[in-house]
This record gives C-alpha cells, sequence and structure tokens, in this order.
C-alpha cells in the first residue's frame, strides 16, 4: 500500500502536467513558400482564397527592382503543400496591381484591382475573369476621369459580380465609397457612391444575410478623426444603415466577414497615441456591438484579414513589431537566449508578440487567435530578419494559410541579418493546436 501511494502522487503530477500541456499547446509554422519571378523583383501577395481542389490561388503584384511604379497584376495557383502549379500576369505598359481574389461557381477565378494602363480616367477599378488554368477570358475597367480603383470582390448568389473600392471621379467630394455590381460577363448593371465631402474609403465587402451587402471601411470625420465605417444596403445597393466605429482619435476596418451565428465580425487597427493596436469587433445583424477588443503590447501591430475557425473563434492576420526597449523583463530574457542561441528563436517566438526585436521599423506575419468572446487564445509569428507584412488569410480544415510580402532572403536566420533589396510574396501555413 506504501509503494502503492508513493507512485500514486508522481503519477498525478504527470498525468496532471500532460493535461495541462495538451491544453495549452501551441500552434506550428507546418511550412512556408515564397514567389519571385526571377531575383531583383518587388513581389507582393495582397489576396489569398482556398481552391475546392484543395489548392490555394494567390493575387497580388510584380515589379522589376529597376522600375518599381511599373506593376502587373501577378496571379499563382499553389497546391495544399504550397508548391506552385501555374502563374500569370496581366496589365499593361502603365502601373497596375491586384488586390483581391475569389474563386467562381464555375472553377475560374475573379480578380478585382487597380490599373493606370486602361480605363477612362487616372486610373480604374480592373477587373478580370480567368480560367481555372489562369488563361484570361475578359477584362473591364470602372470608374471616371480621375482617381478609382477596387480593394474587395464577391460573387452573389446570382452569379454577377459585387466590386468595392474607393472613387474620387463620383459621389459627393474628395474621396468616396464606391460599389459596383456587374452581370457575370462584366457588363455593368449599376454602381453607388457612399460619403461625404470629407474621405471615405471602401476597403471589403460581405454578403449580407438578406442578399444585400456590408460595406466596409473608414471615414474621416469633421474633427479629422477617423472612424470604422460600415454600410449595409439592399440588392440593389441602396443604403439601409450605417454605423461608425472606434476607439481613441483613429481607427479604421480592414476586413469584415459574416459568421455562422448571423453576426459578423470586423478587424483592423486603431492608434492610442504614438502606437497602433489591432482592433477587432462583433456586431449584430444590425450593427449593434456585441463586443470589442484590442490587441497588441507597445509598438506596431495592424490587422488586415481574419477569418471565423470551425470551434467559432477567429483568426487574426496581422503585422507586428516591437522596439528592444518596450519589452518586460521576461521577454528581454527570451532575446537574450535567441542571441546567445540563434536555433531558439524559432521555438522561443511563440513567447514573444513578435518574432524578431530591434530598433528598426521591420515587422512579421503574426498569426493570432481568439475565441468567440473575443478573449486571447494564442499568438505565433513568422518571418525573417527583415521587413515581413501579413495582408490575407484563409481557413482550410482547421489550418491556416496567410499571404503577404516579404524581404527576408531566408526565413528564421538567427541575429545574422540577411538582407534583400527586393521582395517575394510570402506564403505560411500555421497548423492549429
Amino acid at each position: 500500500m506504501t509503494i502503492k501511494k508513493r507512485y500514486a502522487i508522481p503519477l498525478i503530477i504527470i498525468i496532471s502536467l500532460a493535461v495541462y500541456l495538451w491544453l495549452h499547446r501551441a500552434p506550428t509554422l507546418e511550412w512556408e513558400s515564397r514567389f519571385s519571378t526571377a531575383p531583383g523583383f518587388f513581389v507582393k501577395g495582397r489576396s489569398i482564397a482556398s481552391c475546392a481542389d484543395g489548392g490555394y490561388i494567390l493575387y497580388g503584384s510584380i515589379a522589376p527592382q529597376s522600375l518599381p511604379n511599373n506593376k502587373d497584376c501577378y496571379l499563382i495557383k499553389v497546391d495544399k503543400n504550397g508548391v506552385k502549379l501555374w502563374e500569370n500576369t496581366f496589365g499593361g505598359a502603365e502601373q497596375d496591381a491586384g488586390m483581391s481574389v475569389q474563386e467562381t461557381t464555375d472553377g475560374g477565378f475573379i480578380l478585382l484591382g487597380i490599373t493606370f494602363s486602361t480605363g477612362a480616367g487616372s486610373s480604374d477599378m480592373y477587373l478580370i475573369k480567368v480560367t481555372a488554368d489562369g488563361s484570361k477570358e475578359w477584362e473591364r475597367t470602372y470608374g471616371g476621369g480621375d482617381t478609382d480603383y477596387g480593394n474587395s470582390v464577391r460573387q452573389p448568389p446570382d452569379s454577377g459580380y459585387i466590386l468595392l473600392g474607393t472613387t474620387y471621379s463620383f459621389g459627393a467630394g474628395n474621396a468616396d465609397m464606391y460599389l459596383v455590381k456587374v452581370a457575370r460577363d462584366g457588363t455593368k448593371e449599376w454602381q453607388k457612391t457612399f460619403g461625404s465631402v470629407k474621405r471615405e474609403v471602401g476597403y471589403s465587402v460581405e454578403l449580407a444575410q438578406d442578399g444585400g451587402y456590408m460595406l466596409l471601411g473608414s471615414s474621416q470625420e469633421p474633427s479629422l478623426k477617423n472612424k470604422v465605417y460600415l454600410i449595409k444596403t439592399d440588392a440593389s445597393g441602396n443604403k439601409v444603415w450605417e454605423k461608425k466605429y472606434g476607439i481613441n482619435n483613429f481607427s479604421v476596418g480592414n476586413s469584415i466577414k459574416r459568421l455562422k451565428d448571423g453576426g459578423y465580425i470586423i478587424v483592423g487597427k486603431t492608434l492610442k497615441q504614438t502606437t497602433s493596436e489591432i482592433y477587432l469587433l462583433k456586431i449584430d445583424n444590425d450593427g449593434n456591438i456585441i463586443w470589442d477588443k484590442t490587441f497588441g503590447e507597445k509598438g506596431e501591430h495592424f490587422a488586415s484579414d481574419l477569418v471565423e475557425s470551425p470551434d467559432g473563434g477567429y483568426v487574426i492576420a496581422a503585422t507586428s513589431y516591437l522596439k528592444r526597449e518596450n519589452l518586460t523583463n521576461y521577454q528581454k530574457i527570451i532575446v537574450k537566449l535567441v542571441e546567445f542561441i540563434p536555433v531558439l528563436k524559432k521555438p522561443l517566438a511563440k513567447y514573444l508578440p513578435v518574432a524578431k526585436i530591434t530598433n528598426r521599423p521591420n515587422p512579421d506575419f503574426s498569426i493570432i487567435k481568439v475565441g468567440e468572446d473575443g478573449n486571447l487564445k494564442w499568438w505565433i509569428n513568422a518571418g525573417g530578419e527583415e521587413y515581413e507584412t501579413a495582408l490575407s488569410i484563409c481557413e482550410s480544415d482547421g489550418d491556416y494559410i496567410i499571404l503577404g510580402e516579404s524581404y527576408s532572403a531566408t526565413p528564421w536566420v538567427g541575429s545574422v541579418a540577411s538582407s534583400s533589396s527586393s521582395s517575394q510574396m510570402y506564403l505560411v501555413k500555421v497548423n492549429a493546436p
């Protein structure tokens, strides 16, 4: 009996420790991929979508280092392991850039962005329809005599497309939200603008529960404060209601997603004195705030996109950096360990708000999981010694794939800088615990 008691206590401790570690297990980076046509190019990934075949479609821009303003739209299809299957570029003699991509019901893809090469004005919304292998079917431009551009595209159930961006050509003055509905062949059906004599910008459009649309962006107030700006329209683009949200003097909404419970989740950033924090809001179907949260310690943190996770929480694609003087004593100890033993950087990265600590503004990818109540669950980082920006995210079988831009030639190279004057499209897959 004494022997049994002797082993019972250690066994209970071991079991308790195992349960604790299982409950607090961290996410891991499964793989990362970098894409460019050749050395000496600036390549940025702006939008990612999962595909029916298990792969992913990536959209952004590419420009030679010698002519950085001579961009083209850049489309890449990769398999489930991030291996490139094919690529294509689109554009003319001037500057063109891809901003948003979606797989279409016919197995092809719809691409939205901006073009300075063609159209009615200085720049226009640039919509391209391609087949499943990336071959162009048609392209269209939308806009007036001034500057116009597209940021977000979705395919409604009627098989046309809804486009959101910003216009300086139409509306009440300065910049206004610009909503365009087109038919399946790209023929414009109607357009609407929303705004005031100040500046309103459209970043993200989502399909509403009732067949209308949710338009997200930012609005400049008469006091020069900036607010998250949300508009609900009906299926014909007529405004049903509008809401403005924000804390501090400057808040921006970058992405909105419809949730399984009928509400919506919004993510962006808010400025707090000399720093910025991630700003997350959950709202109901009428735009009323259920809760709002901010994330990020001293430094710079901003979120570009998010998805709902299978368990009802949310995973955010963000960009973050901290300066050494803003670290806690605990974090400083970890940084010293990493500097002394560089191979510890990757396993210890999850214990820091960002993967690299620097006195230069060189941020990293931050992938952040919060629960259904908005409380933080985990925070993992990815990147190299130089500059990384996370811009889009999608979910696949409970894991997360994040797209953006990287100036680091080699990821996780310890304390030795690996400088590169060009950039690559950067893709990361995170296995959730």
